[in-house]
């Protein structure tokens, strides 16, 4: 993800990132998630299958936090493996916002995509906290939930800045997404933003 897009991101996302389980899937770098640690997410945990992003990862949390960090975890894994387990429940606690990036390598992203927007109704739904789902993808792919039961209680906004796209989704208990629409139309620094 961009500098530019993961800003404008995670800046929609700063009301929830303190005190958040952030997962940080198809990790790379780790920038997304390193960047929520630095804006107050409780922890942290990077996927990816390739070793060698996880040492880079890995690196780059020493970099940024001179001393060892509990709150970072590392899994070697692959995405759809990932989300298959945590819709069976098998890793996201209850107690925080959970907030879900996805950024897949550009020539796997359309299948690891549809894989974490089948996965995110099981993963959202069960929660008690507000949980969201961040896709980065080519602006030429489009992405929704085919879960009829999470399509009306989930607010969808999309962020696109240059070759690359952010589609968000958001599930919080008790909050209307009608009441709270996206930022349709908005435009900031070149990036466009559409709900």
């Amino acid at each position: 993800m961009s500098a530019r897009l993961r800003c404008k991101v995670l800046d929609s996302l700063a009301a929830y990132v303190p005190g958040a389980l952030v997962l940080d899937v198809c990790a790379g770098s780790g920038a997304q998630g390193i960047e929520a640690l630095s804006m107050g997410a409780d922890r942290v945990v990077f996927v990816d299958l390739s070793p060698a992003a996880l040492n880079l990862v890995k690196s780059n949390v020493d970099l940024c936090s001179p001393e060892p960090l509990d709150c970072v975890q590392l899994r070697r894994l692959s995405a759809d493996r990932y989300l298959e387990d945590l819709a069976l429940g098998l890793y996201a606690e209850d107690e925080h916002d959970l907030i879900l990036f996805v950024s897949p390598p550009y020539g796997s992203s359309q299948e690891i995509c549809e894989a974490a927007c089948r996965a995110f109704p099981a993963i959202a739904l069960p929660r008690s906290s507000a949980t969201f789902l961040v896709l980065q993808h080519p602006p030429r792919l489009d992405f929704s939930l085919q879960d009829p039961a999470a399509s009306e209680a989930i607010e969808r906004r999309t962020y696109l800045a240059g070759d690359s796209q952010a589609t968000i989704f958001r599930l919080e208990p008790g909050v209307d997404p009608a009441e709270h629409p996206a930022d349709a139309g908005e435009e900031d620094d070149g990036l466009q933003v559409e709900s």
